[in-house]
């Protein structure tokens, strides 16, 4: 198992506790709820208050702590020698939530980066259990503008075969836009928008019930 993704909630206010306040942490290389330690730093890293170590089993004895789901995704990617492109990120499900963000930015199968954590919570609440991550470019960044000026060709037909392979394989899947203006980053990424859709729109017409834009 790679990791565990928990959501942790103060059901009551203790000391620097107040209730109401929420983290999700993923935990790796064991099935183990997260520790005092892992729930104290993520407090306090998220709310900026300080959890006296003497204090913090009675507080973290406050919190509800649930499983949110299991982080085993595939992730299709390049190495650096190409360029360092990801196609997706995909956990399958019998019920699954398409996102189309932007470009990439860290996640891969191991490690998730704040994005991936938001997507996974969303899922869960929606009573999704499987998600599939794309973006219009499948170039790594951690920046929007730091993307290149061009779209790169080959790597940009490969990122649209790998979206209609997965319109292809989860016909009924919800499909979430995640990019909102960002996508002004780059004038190439209004065009690639506009392939999308009508990928979406092809593969539906071939036969398949084409996903619900959410």
């Amino acid at each position: 198992m790679t990791g565990t993704l928990w959501s942790v909630t103060a059901i009551k206010s203790a000391g620097k506790l107040t209730k109401g306040m929420t983290v999700e942490i993923l935990v790796t290389g064991t099935t183990a709820r997260p520790s005092a330690k892992q729930i104290i730093e993520a407090i306090e890293s998220k709310y900026g208050v300080t959890v006296r170590v003497a204090i913090a089993d009675m507080e973290i004895s406050k919190c509800k702590i649930e499983l949110i789901m299991d982080y085993l995704p595939i992730c299709n990617e390049t190495g650096k020698s190409q360029g360092d492109h990801r196609f997706v990120l995909e956990q399958p499900g019998k019920k699954m939530l398409l996102v189309v963000g932007l470009n990439p930015s860290t996640a891969d199968e191991t490690h998730p980066d704040p994005t991936t954590h938001k997507v996974m919570g969303f899922a869960e609440g929606g009573g999704y259990d499987g998600f599939a991550m794309l973006n219009l470019s499948s170039e790594r960044a951690t920046d929007k503008w730091s993307l290149s000026a061009t779209l790169d060709e080959p790597m940009h037909r490969k990122n649209l075969d790998v979206a209609a392979d997965l319109l292809q394989r989860y016909p009924a899947a919800d499909i979430l836009v995640a990019f909102g203006n960002d996508i002004s980053a780059k004038p190439y990424l209004n065009n690639v928008f506009g392939i999308y859709t009508t990928c979406c729109v092809q593969v539906g017409a071939n036969g398949s019930k084409s996903g619900n834009s959410r």
